[in-house]
């Protein structure tokens, strides 16, 4: 019967058709639709040879295994069962071969990936490439820039004012018809910081300067898809921002954290993962005020995604908080375990600790003497955070004091939801 299967195929469609050679392949797992292709015949005849051979993909070994015992009994030989485990097991031998052969291929081919990248970390980045670039372009720009004169003020202490900006995801759009009461573009977004910055500038509680934490998340990003135009608008959108804080204070001190929208990679290498587009929104930011002959405006960036600093002997440590994942501003033990990093990384207790990342204004006292507060979003509901359960987000940024005594007295969000609804 099987002889006749055989014969009837040829018959009909390859004279030439080798019914030993196939068998091999199949064994061997080669996809039907490849060998219709190397033996020159129908694909849906092959399929069809198949069926009436009893061949099964899944259990192929045995299916060829009884084919060729049924051909050989047609054929009046016995079948040597011996040989035909010695087929196998060379088969098995030379897929291992062949797979030894590839995973080798694969070291040397990783370790030569490595090796450039090591000589690429050694060497100049992409990221320093493209800051040479926009420098040499901007060294030939001339900026005018509105200039308010810094008026010293009497009777006001140093230090003490403080404000935050974060998750402002610059390149999210937002349409009231999607999102109920809100709408966030590029323009809505630089006129909500705008309206932020006014509320900074005239807080009945002043200062002589200005402490500001930037806890990142300032683009749209890669995990959400669109850089190239983010960056273009926020570098825009901040250099204006530190323009007109420029001008109201003696000095700006802007520390800056890393975040999790501005990541190259959606896994990046631990070691550089701070050399992102978020490093380089800060780069051109640096370059474009030295440009403009701004030069109160100092800049911190952290390599580790956490920042330490004191304000009238208040400690007070600031990060995103994707690097503390389940970090809780309320939860007694996310604040050990951040005083345990803070020691580590600064050896020194903090005070008070600031992130952003969550979207929602929290605040929470904590056994340190100070507080613990999280920075909402400028953006407010989004289609994205209500189709994943982040829903009800009030559009804010906060600012707050720390008085002489190195206690905070007044902690501020300020909403922004009115502004483009």
């Amino acid at each position: 019967m099987i002889k006749q299967i055989i014969k009837e195929f040829q018959e009909r469609h390859n004279k030439e058709f080798d019914i030993s050679a196939y068998l091999s392949d199949y064994e061997q797992g080669i996809k039907v639709q490849e060998l219709a292709e190397n033996f020159g015949v129908n694909y849906n005849a092959l399929r069809y040879l198949n069926y009436n051979l009893g061949l099964k993909y899944k259990d192929r070994i045995e299916c060829v295994r009884k084919v060729r015992k049924d051909l050989a009994n047609e054929n009046g030989k016995d079948y040597d069962l011996v040989h035909a485990v010695e087929s196998d097991l060379e088969n098995v031998s030379d897929k291992n071969r062949k797979l030894m052969k590839a995973l080798t291929n694969s070291r040397d081919e990783n370790n030569a990936l490595r090796a450039m990248m090591r000589k690429e970390d050694r060497g100049s980045t992409l990221e320093e490439r493209i800051l040479e670039v926009f420098e040499e372009q901007i060294l030939n720009k001339t900026f005018s820039v509105n200039k308010v004169k810094y008026k010293k003020k009497d009777n006001i202490p140093e230090y003490g004012l403080a404000c935050i900006f974060s998750d402002i995801h610059i390149g999210d759009l937002v349409k009231s018809d999607v999102v109920p009461n809100n709408n966030y573009n590029f323009k809505i977004a630089e006129e909500r910081l705008d309206y932020f910055v006014q509320k900074i500038i005239t807080n009945d509680t002043q200062s002589k300067k200005l402490v500001v934490y930037n806890l990142a998340d300032n683009l749209k990003g890669i995990i959400h898809n669109g850089v190239v135009m983010c960056i273009i608008k926020a570098v825009e959108i901040f250099h204006k921002i530190y323009t007109k804080l420029a001008s109201h204070y003696e000095e700006v001190i802007v520390y800056h954290s890393g975040d999790n929208h501005s990541r190259l990679t959606e896994k990046p290498n631990s070691h550089n993962k701070w050399k992102d587009f978020n490093y380089l929104l800060f780069a051109m930011n640096e370059m474009l005020l030295k440009q403009s002959k701004i030069t109160n405006v100092k800049k911190v960036f952290t390599k580790t995604g956490y920042n330490f600093n004191s304000i009238n002997g208040h400690n007070i440590i600031s990060f995103h908080s994707d690097t503390l994942r389940n970090y809780k501003v309320h939860s007694e033990s996310s604040r050990s375990k951040l005083q345990d990093i803070s020691k580590q990384i600064f050896n020194k207790d903090y005070h008070s600790a600031i992130n952003g990342h969550k979207h929602t204004f929290e605040v929470s006292a904590n056994s340190y003497g100070g507080m613990n507060i999280q920075n909402p979003t400028p953006v407010g509901n989004t289609e994205y955070g209500i189709a994943n359960g982040f829903s009800s987000i009030s559009s804010a940024q906060v600012l707050f004091f720390v008085n002489e005594s190195g206690k905070i007295e007044q902690i501020n969000p300020i909403y922004l939801g009115h502004i483009g609804t």
